[in-house]
């Protein structure tokens, strides 16, 4: 069962034996919750690199009059309790046909010359396509993203979104680095990063396999594998 944010709060000011203490902000949204959003968004990070589909979203933006896709259009920032930050991009579809990812510097001249390869890579703020069609709607930009940070989250009484079972993880890190603040007590702060690092490990082990079907090492499709 997730925890609300007034829950983490409390049992990280318990893990400080500091329930009394007046030197860190224990209000809503204060300093508490602002290190536990630090340490919120770190682990998030980790468990999309290890399970990059464990949380996924499909946008279909718009494309500008030069083909290209606003980056700020694949988060959904709408609501405060369930925000949908961009971490990364998994694929690109335009026409219902999927896009390639490729390095700009490649590609410099491409969109001026119109040549037909199927392409998009990041320019700025934006994702520029090629065959640049102007003002067309993707089929699908698909992103797996962060949720909302426990600071931010409307009011106490709001869940914090983590892997249920592994919240000591933010509750000891977050710790932690409250711990450590002026280098004070950062001795305490570092026996509970070591037992968050334990437990970690069972996280992303846990989170990087959804079945028990064997991980197999197989070959992709890029024609440069294959000599075409």
């Amino acid at each position: 069962m997730s925890l609300t944010r007034l829950q983490y709060r409390e049992r990280i000011v318990r893990e400080m034996d500091a329930i009394t203490s007046g030197r860190w902000d224990q209000t809503a949204g204060g300093e508490v919750d602002q290190k536990l959003g630090v340490v919120f968004d770190q682990n998030w990070r980790r468990i999309l690199n290890a399970n990059r589909y464990y949380r996924i979203v499909k946008r279909t933006p718009t494309s500008d009059a030069d083909g290209k896709y606003a980056i700020s259009d694949l988060s959904d920032l709408s609501s405060p309790d369930s925000a949908k930050r961009l971490y990364r991009v998994l694929a690109l579809a335009v026409e219902d046909v999927v896009y390639e990812e490729v390095a700009f510097i490649d590609n410099i001249l491409t969109t001026v010359h119109q040549q037909n390869y199927r392409t998009w890579w990041r320019e700025g703020e934006y994702i520029q396509c090629t065959p640049v069609l102007a003002n067309k709607v993707a089929s699908g930009i698909w992103v797996n993203y962060l949720p909302t940070r426990p600071e931010n989250l409307s009011d106490d009484a709001q869940a914090v979104d983590f892997p249920d079972g592994y919240e000591q993880i933010l509750i000891w890190e977050a710790a932690a680095l409250l711990l450590s603040k002026a280098g004070a007590e950062s001795g305490a702060g570092a026996e509970l990063k070591d037992l968050a690092s334990e437990l970690k490990q069972d996280m992303l082990q846990d989170l990087t396999r959804f079945s028990t079907k064997p991980m197999q090492m197989i070959h992709s499709d890029e024609a440069g594998e294959w000599g075409g």
